[in-house]
């Protein structure tokens, strides 16, 4: 700030003292208006990229949570088959047990 108060005061002197002292005021308001849109501008590109980095986890753990489907629905398959195999193993026993039991005298 000191390094500006000879421009301050050349301003002043040069376009008279409400005009030159409205003119300081006008450019202050103005570097303080870039100030905080530059800091606006580096707040939204941090939120940006802390959005790509949220959604890069998010990707993340939906395709975990899809190989985690994909392998739950290859285990539920794998029961399946196996249920199947041994209700028809156990029909079958069941049907030997029946005729056994047909041919065993009363």
């Amino acid at each position: 700030m000191e390094g500006l108060l000879p421009t301050v005061r050349e301003i002043i002197a040069a376009f008279g003292p409400v005009s030159g002292s409205m003119l300081v005021v006008t450019l202050f308001m103005f570097y303080m208006y870039r100030q905080r849109e530059k800091q606006y501008d580096q707040e939204v590109a941090q939120d940006r990229e802390q959005m790509r980095g949220d959604q890069a986890r998010l990707l993340d753990v939906l395709s975990e949570n899809a190989r985690s489907h994909e392998a739950l629905a290859q285990s539920i398959t794998h029961l399946t088959a196996v249920t199947r195999e041994t209700a028809t193993s156990t029909q079958r026993q069941l049907e030997g047990v029946a005729r056994a039991m047909e041919r065993m005298p009363r």
